[in-house]
């Protein structure tokens, strides 16, 4: 089921708004109760983002608090990932969205005085987006944030004293049953969400130390949306610390995937993940495809990538004459969200009565269970579809890559690593 964002926010609930053994409601809980099942369980599966919240929590709290059961054996696939979903773990996201989910939640308190607050913090922070959108370094061009912003004070003092709000009312309040207690509780537990946005924000706008400098480690950069929302990201790029702390030296750790070798060999994502020679065993399994039943085509008449437009047009002709020469069963993958839907509008004008399966027109299991059961289908996706998908035997008789994913020299991440490589007298090309 498929529910708009408005309600689903009313209806959902996350790390920061959940009270947790403070909630009425905690007996009734479906993920209380699912932990409780899962106390003593033998294995557990979950993904790298709860895995990483749990290694999180546990740092926090000094090991007195959890999310996962305990183990002593990790097993995990796709390791290559790792460091990058590290690295966002240890950094934070400003966006409009999360202003908005906060302005909503201090509306839903009742406080007198709430809704007023609400409104201030919502036109304060449209003239703090306002002004990042345009934002770029004044020497490099970029959108990487490589010192203190100078503003946005409104804003910061804003997040500050909306936490006092709120905290202090949680405090003076005397609860009357177990409603008022619960509710009283929560609006405390807003308070402190408050104070974490007000020190992120603080961090990147007005630095730390003296003379001011922005957090050793982080990397902080602007990020435009497709749909023209804009956020302040920040990265931590020195992870290996971390990870060697709370996970390498307390846990056997066995990793997998087909893409962890380098020439054959697994010194960088070994130093990416803070290991050293002697610190892990390395096995290279040989590969359970066969490629005398593949053919690959590499055609040499397409447009430099360079000349986007033609290149973006190029591959969508492309796709449709693969759909036109095998009728479907094909999969196309995109580095960008303008090259698929580009390649949709084709495909759909010229085969009106066809399943294209777009990503983003429905959930990532509905177009993959659709595509197995429609032998004339065409799935269009971007970076979601390039792992993590199995589409066994003959539903897939086609894979098409308009180009390999290579992070550009803008990423934010990698002009970090170019920029302290260099300054090292190293070279990001060779040695990242």
């Amino acid at each position: 089921v498929e529910y708009p964002p408005a309600i689903w926010g009313k209806l959902s609930t996350n790390s920061e708004d959940c009270l947790r053994g403070k909630c009425k409601f905690i007996e009734q809980c479906f993920v209380y109760k699912a932990r409780g099942v899962e106390e003593f369980p033998h294995i557990v599966v979950t993904n790298y983002h709860m895995l990483f919240t749990d290694l999180a929590v546990r740092e926090a709290t000094g090991g007195h608090a959890a999310v996962l059961p305990p183990y002593d054996v990790l097993i995990m696939d796709e390791a290559h990932e790792a460091k990058d979903i590290a690295m966002a773990f240890q950094g934070f996201e400003f966006t409009g969205s999360k202003v908005r989910w906060l302005a909503n939640r201090l509306r839903g308190t009742k406080i007198e005085g709430a809704s007023a607050r609400a409104d201030r913090l919502l036109n304060i922070s449209e003239h703090f987006f306002n002004r990042l959108v345009s934002y770029q370094d004044p020497q490099r061009r970029d959108a990487i944030i490589r010192g203190p912003l100078g503003w946005d004070e409104d804003l910061v003092r804003n997040l500050k004293s909306t936490s006092d709000f709120l905290r202090n009312h949680a405090k003076s309040e005397k609860p009357k049953d177990d409603d008022a207690k619960s509710a009283l509780a929560r609006i405390e537990k807003l308070g402190e969400v408050f104070l974490r946005r007000c020190a992120e924000l603080s961090g990147v706008c007005f630095g730390e130390g003296d003379p001011p400098a922005l957090p050793c480690g982080m990397v902080f950069y602007v990020e435009k949306r497709q749909r023209g929302d804009v956020s302040l990201c920040c990265k931590g790029v020195e992870v290996q610390q971390f990870l060697q702390d709370h996970l390498f030296s307390e846990k056997t750790v066995i990793g997998t995937s087909a893409t962890m070798t380098t020439n054959g060999h697994f010194m960088f994502i070994a130093s990416e993940l803070g290991l050293e020679q002697g610190d892990y065993a390395a096995l290279v399994a040989p590969s359970p495809f066969d490629p005398h039943r593949m053919l690959v085509l590499l055609p040499s008449s397409m447009p430099d990538p360079r000349d986007r437009e033609a290149h973006m047009q190029a591959v969508a002709e492309a796709v449709v004459y693969l759909k036109e020469q095998l009728g479907g069963q094909i999969m196309a993958l995109f580095t960008s969200y303008k090259a698929m839907n580009h390649a949709a509008q084709l495909l759909k004008r010229r085969y009106p009565e066809s399943t294209i399966l777009v990503q983003g027109e429905m959930p990532k299991s509905r177009i993959i269970e659709c595509f197995k059961n429609t032998s004339s289908a065409v799935i269009l996706a971007t970076s979601s579809f390039w792992q993590g998908v199995d589409i066994p035997g003959k539903a897939l008789r086609c894979l098409i890559i308009d180009k390999f994913p290579f992070l550009p020299p803008t990423d934010p991440v990698l002009k970090y690593m170019e920029d302290r490589l260099g300054s090292d007298g190293m070279s990001a090309f060779f040695d990242y």
